[in-house]
């Protein structure tokens, strides 16, 4: 039994502001001073120095940043500079950097391609670093009224500004914000099409089981089931992981190659009473993919059923004591 779903699926319910499909998901650009008040201030030191801030993603989805861009900046006439872009995690590890050189120049903006994925629900800094040989670099940086707040997508909570003396990962609390703009893309998940226990109708799971449970990921002129990473793939609300590469086969007769997966029940997390399960994973070509099926557990009531017995035969039991009891 199997159930068809729609080609794609956004993982977002909503967003505000300019968007632009890409092969791989929605990209989206975002101000990191937007969705709140504050004052700009002009011309602040900024070299030999990083700057930056921390960022909780909101989104149900990770993120990916794609480019950051850093405006009104400041170099010196006649030294020309580099600038470069960093993005750690919360415990200040390098996630992603990428340098570029600027000329001289006032009122600058530099945009630098970076690629770093952002978990969602996790914290992150987000911060740039500006160095030249005369020194003397400035920009302009905004000091928002208040922390935490969130830009207009409400895809990212900005919670703290930071700086540090030196390219590294910046401690030194701050309350000014560089005037940064990030592009992320927010993947989109094709959805495939699975069949729990092919042949089998209705798909019977008993949670109580050892034995493992097929799950076959259809093959069809729109999608090539083989192109399946076994590595990246989980099924069930347990996430398990299937207990073999997967093989090749083809399971409805319909002339398309499926990917056979079998996953240990114990594993799956399906529970009594769930109506259905769910498949995850990515192709070897990085598209995430996503696949659900009905199941009908059983086996569930073996164990009540049998005390409830037992409870009414020690009642039947009592009641005839009782009844000679009373002759």
């Amino acid at each position: 039994m199997r159930k068809t779903f729609a080609s794609l699926t956004l993982l977002v319910s909503a967003l505000v502001g300019g968007l632009l499909w890409t092969e791989t998901g929605l990209a989206i650009g975002i101000d990191l001073t937007s969705g709140t008040t504050g004052t700009v201030l002009l011309n602040q030191n900024f070299n030999g120095e990083t700057r930056g801030v921390d960022v909780t993603v909101l989104s149900a989805s990770n993120l990916n940043i794609t480019s950051m861009t850093l405006n009104e900046f400041n170099i010196l006439p006649d030294s020309g500079g580099s600038v470069r872009a960093r993005i750690y995690d919360s415990t200040g590890a390098s996630l992603a950097s990428a340098d570029t050189m600027v000329a001289p120049g006032f009122d600058q903006s530099v945009t630098i391609p970076i690629s770093a994925m952002l978990a969602a629900g996790s914290s992150f800094r987000i911060s740039f670093f500006i160095a030249t040989e005369m020194g003397g670099n400035s920009a302009d940086v905004f000091v928002p009224d208040g922390f935490p707040y969130v830009e207009p997508n409400g895809l990212l909570r900005m919670i703290a500004a930071f700086s540090i003396p030196s390219d590294s990962f910046p401690t030194n609390t701050n309350t000014a914000v560089p005037m940064i703009a990030v592009e992320v893309e927010i993947p989109v998940v094709q959805a495939v099409t699975i069949d729990i226990k092919p042949g089998s109708d209705p798909n019977g799971v008993n949670p109580r089981s050892k034995d493992v449970i097929p799950v076959a990921v259809l093959g069809s002129v729109d999608f090539d089931a083989t192109q399946v990473d076994f590595s990246t793939v989980v099924f069930g609300p347990g996430e398990a992981s299937p207990v073999h590469d997967g093989h090749v086969e083809n399971v409805n007769g319909d002339g398309f190659d499926d990917m056979v997966f079998h996953f240990k029940v114990s594993d799956t997390g399906i529970a009594c009473g769930d109506p259905n399960a769910t498949l995850t994973g990515e192709t070897f070509g990085g598209d995430a993919i996503t696949g659900t099926d009905a199941v009908k557990t059983a086996g569930c009531n073996s164990s009540g059923g049998g005390a409830i017995a037992m409870i009414f035969l020690w009642l039947l039991g009592w009641a005839a004591i009782s009844r000679r009891s009373r002759q």
